[in-house]
C-alpha cells in the first residue's frame, strides 16, 4: 500500500495540475498548507498517543485501560473538531488580504476538520491493535484512488476548474475512507473490551500530548512554512511548483515509512517488555530495506528530474528540478540514519525529538528568510534539506544516548548494535 500511494498521489497531483492550472493549483496548496499547520499537530499528536498506549494495554491485557483510551480519545476528537474549525473561522477571514478569493478555499478545507481528525484516530487505534493493514487501507487507497477518479472524471469532461473544485473533490474522498474505516474499526474491536469498564488516565495521557503536540506542530509548521513564504516572496505559483517538487522527493522515503508504519507499536511493544537486543535489530533491518528502495529513486530524479516534471506537468515546472534534487539529497541521508524519530516517540522519548524539532524549525525559518526573498525555489530547498540532514543527525545522537543503538554501524558493520550500558 506505501508503494501504492506515491504513485496515486503523484498521479492525482498530474491531473489536478492539468485540470486546474498553475494558479488555481498554486492557491489550492496555499491554502492547504495553513490548514495542516492547524490540523496536523493535533491529528499526530492524538496518533501517536494512541498507538503508543494501545500497544502497551494491549500487550499486557489491560482491557479497561484500552476501552478508556478508546472513549476518551472520541471525545477529545469531537472537542477537538469544533474548536479548530472556530479557530479557522478566525484565521480564515484575513486570507483574501493575502490572495483574492483564498478564504472561501479555506472555509471549504474546514468542513474536512471532523472527517480528518476521526479517520487519524481510528487508523491509530487499528494500528495499535496490531492491524497494521486494514490501519492504513483508507487513508493510502481509498482517498488517493476516490480522488484520482472523480478528478479524472472531472478532467474528461470539463475543461478548466478552480481551487474551490480540488478541495471538494478531497472532502468526498474522505467522507469516503471515513464510512469505510468506521466499519473496519468496529469489525476488529477485541470482544474483551466490551465485558470491562472502563479506567482513564486522563492526567497521563494529557502530560503525554503535549510534547507530541508541540512536536509535531513543529515538524508541520516547518514543512509548510516555505509554501508559505514562497507564496509571500514569490508567488504562489512558485508555491505549487515547490509542492510538486516536495512530493517527488517524498517518495525517496515511501518504503521508510511504511516499516515506520508497521514498526511503530512493535517498537513499544519491545520496550516495554524490556526486549532490546530485539528492538536494535529491528531497528537496524527498517533502515537497511528502506535505504535499499531509496537510493534509485534518489538517483533517477537527481539525473533526470528536469525530463520527469516536463513530461508530467509541462514546462512551467521545469524550473522546480535543481529544488527537486537538493531535496532528494536530505530525504536519502535521513532514510540513511534510520526510524529514530519513530523509535523515540513509540518508547516516551518525544521529548528528544521536540527538541531537535523545535531547532530545527528556527533554522529553516532563519534561512528561508535569508535565501527565498533572493534565490527563489532554489534557496527554499537549501532551507528545507538543511533542516532535515540537521534534524536527522541529532535524532540519532539522542537515538544513541538512550539506547546505546548507533546508526553509524549501518555504515561500517552493515547493522545496528546495541551495546549493554
Amino acid at each position: 500500500m506505501q508503494m501504492a500511494a506515491p504513485l496515486f498521489h503523484l498521479s492525482i497531483s498530474i491531473v489536478l495540475v492539468r485540470l486546474a492550472g498553475a494558479h488555481e493549483y498554486g492557491v489550492y496548496s496555499y491554502c492547504l498548507s495553513i490548514f495542516g499547520i492547524i490540523l496536523y499537530p493535533i491529528t499526530t499528536s492524538f496518533s501517536t498517543l494512541i498507538i503508543r498506549n494501545l500497544a502497551i494495554h494491549h500487550a499486557r491485557c489491560e482491557w479497561a485501560l484500552l476501552r478508556g483510551l478508546l472513549k476518551r480519545a472520541s471525545q477529545w476528537a469531537v472537542a477537538v473538531s469544533a474548536t479548530l474549525i472556530g479557530i479557522g473561522v478566525l484565521i480564515g477571514s484575513f486570507f483574501n488580504e493575502i490572495t483574492p478569493g483564498s478564504n472561501e478555499v479555506f472555509f471549504a478545507l474546514l468542513l474536512l476538520t471532523p472527517l480528518v481528525i476521526f479517520n487519524e484516530f481510528r487508523s491509530a487505534a487499528l494500528r495499535g491493535l496490531r492491524h497494521i493493514i486494514w490501519g492504513q487501507f483508507p487513508e493510502l487507497i481509498v482517498i488517493p484512488a476516490t480522488t484520482l477518479l472523480l478528478a479524472t472524471l472531472l478532467y474528461v469532461n470539463v475543461n478548466d476548474t478552480t481551487a474551490l473544485t480540488l478541495v471538494g473533490l478531497q472532502i468526498l474522498a474522505t467522507l469516503c475512507a471515513f464510512l469505510i474505516g468506521s466499519a473496519l474499526l468496529r469489525k476488529h474491536f477485541p470482544p474483551e473490551i466490551h465485558s470491562v469498564s472502563p479506567i482513564y488516565q486522563n492526567r497521563l495521557w494529557l502530560r503525554g500530548i503535549l510534547p507530541l503536540m508541540l512536536l509535531n506542530g513543529s515538524l508541520q509548521i516547518e514543512s509548510e512554512l516555505v509554501i508559505m513564504l514562497l507564496g509571500q516572496f514569490a508567488s504562489v505559483e512558485s508555491s505549487g511548483i515547490y509542492r510538486i517538487c516536495a512530493r517527488g522527493a517524498g517518495l525517496i522515503p515511501f518504503v521508510f515509512f511504511a516499516l515506520n508504519m508497521a514498526t511503530a507499536p512493535t517498537f513499544s511493544r519491545l520496550y516495554a517488555l524490556g526486549h532490546l537486543t530485539e528492538l536494535s535489530r529491528l531497528v537496524a533491518k527498517t533502515t537497511h530495506y528502506a535505504l535499499i528502495a531509496a537510493l534509485p529513486i534518489t538517483f533517477a530524479f537527481i539525473f533526470f528530474g528536469d525530463r520527469i516534471l516536463h513530461i508530467f506537468y509541462g514546462p512551467d515546472f521545469v524550473i522546480g528540478a535543481n529544488a527537486m534534487a537538493i531535496l532528494c539529497v536530505a530525504k536519502v541521508f535521513s532514510v540513511g540514519t534510520g526510524p529514530t524519530a519513530c523509535l523515540l516517540n513509540s518508547t516516551g522519548h518525544e521529548r528528544d525529538t521536540l527538541k531537535s524539532s523545535l531547532i530545527a524549525l528556527m533554522l529553516t525559518l532563519s534561512l528561508s528568510l535569508l535565501l527565498i526573498p533572493c534565490c527563489g525555489l532554489i534557496g527554499a530547498a537549501v532551507a528545507s534539506a538543511v533542516s532535515l540532514v540537521f534534524r536527522s543527525g541529532l535524532n540519532s545522537w539522542f537515538v544513541f544516548r538512550r539506547f546505546n543503538i548507533s546508526p553509524l554501524a549501518a555504515f561500517t558493520r552493515g547493522q545496528f548494535f546495541h551495546k549493554s550500558k
